[in-house]
């Protein structure tokens, strides 16, 4: 199916989430456009609808379904990717995720994080913690290397810790070359994200 008719049935169930507040309607759009449309980013706002019971009755199950749908499909959403990840980090499942994932899969995790990151910030920044302190029960030893790779991404997305993260990695050589220029930059980067910084953005860098 064309992505612009995709696009255009989210955007559909967008207005009337936002604009209009005939939020059944919203939900059902955003379900139909998943399921049987296969777009991803439908799941995720159908997903966080069921989770915080907008627009229907909360249903942590068929919030799963739909964050899990979500990852799959080609069309994918990173968010639904790290929402998932998240949950099979988990030590145990609630019985209302566990008759959808399952059982915990700490593997699949750190997968799902990789894959989110093409498109979402948060899953490179914990693909990013993972490959810095390294993950046992995944078997995933410590990769400076890749650290760095997925916390640039994070901050690419605009996540201030991710770029705290490359900013330290600058700083002391790890997982890529010490470079004291690219160090201030990135920690500026960081303070200014975090409004700490004395430097004043201009109305051209201002985060939108």
């Amino acid at each position: 199916m064309h992505l612009v008719f995709l696009v255009a049935c989210h955007k559909l169930a967008d207005f009337f989430e936002t604009k209009k507040r005939r939020l059944v309607e919203a939900y059902d759009q955003y379900m139909e456009n998943c399921f049987k449309r296969d777009y991803g980013d439908s799941c995720f706002k159908a997903g966080q609808m069921a989770f915080h019971g907008t627009g229907r009755e909360k249903n942590v199950e068929e919030a799963t379904k739909a964050h899990k749908k979500g990852c799959e499909v080609n069309n994918f959403n990173g968010g639904c990717c790290d929402t998932i990840g998240m949950q099979y980090l988990k030590d145990t499942l609630e019985p209302e995720i566990k008759n959808v994932l399952s059982k915990p899969n700490p593997k699949k995790a750190v997968e799902l994080f990789k894959k989110g990151c093409e498109k979402d910030g948060f899953a490179c920044l914990h693909a990013a913690q993972i490959y810095r302190d390294g993950l046992d029960i995944a078997r995933v030893k410590p990769d400076p290397e890749l650290m760095f790779k997925y916390a640039f991404r994070a901050c690419e997305f605009r996540y201030k810790s991710g770029c705290k993260m490359v900013a330290d990695a600058y700083k002391t050589g790890t997982g890529t070359q010490q470079d004291d220029k690219l160090y201030a930059q990135y920690q500026n980067m960081y303070e200014l994200m975090s409004g700490q910084s004395n430097i004043k953005m201009t109305k051209k860098n201002k985060k939108r």
